[in-house]
């Protein structure tokens, strides 16, 4: 084969393995929950302030596409998690693992964070589901987070990832 018949194929050969990469069967910024994976659009956090043993109380928020935020407000309908974490450092969240706890000790993740599933903002309906156990991985690299949580609820997992910035509310 010349030159002139082996650049066409080697450029096919690279598209080919170029479209075969981009499907992915766990997608990122989403979550799965009994079966079905739900789209994750956007994350907030909100400093709540010092706890009484010097660690700190960060608010994590990840929201699907129906919800929306006018400053601490949420607006809409869709699903949304809520993290409640604590760190060591007053300065942001830390890279790390957050671990269950009914203590706000650094590195945990405590009772009231939950899922809202199907949740309209407007009413308070739709299904609320509080985790029981599990566990929040945080990397911070500047101001992009990347958030991978396992959570347990009444025998069910609520698994996912997020990846992108979080908008201080």
């Amino acid at each position: 084969m010349n030159i002139k018949g082996f650049l066409p194929c080697l450029l096919l050969f690279g598209m080919l393995i170029t479209i075969s990469s981009c499907g992915d069967d766990d997608p990122a910024n989403s979550f799965t929950y009994n079966g079905n994976t739900y789209e994750l659009t956007a994350g907030y956090l909100s400093d709540v302030g010092g706890n009484l043993n010097n660690t700190h109380d960060f608010d994590v928020f990840l929201v699907s596409s129906g919800i929306s935020t006018t400053g601490s407000v949420f607006t809409g309908m869709g699903e949304l998690i809520y993290l409640d974490l604590n760190t060591s450092s007053s300065a942001g969240l830390e890279t790390g693992t957050y671990n269950w706890s009914s203590a706000r000790d650094a590195f945990t993740v405590v009772p009231g964070s939950e899922l809202f599933l199907e949740y309209d903002l407007s009413d308070l309906s739709g299904q609320q589901i509080r985790f029981m156990s599990g566990t929040v991985n945080v990397t911070v690299n500047g101001s992009e987070y990347t958030i991978d949580f396992n959570m347990e609820s009444n025998g069910s997992t609520i698994a996912g990832s997020y990846t992108g910035p979080l908008q201080n509310i």
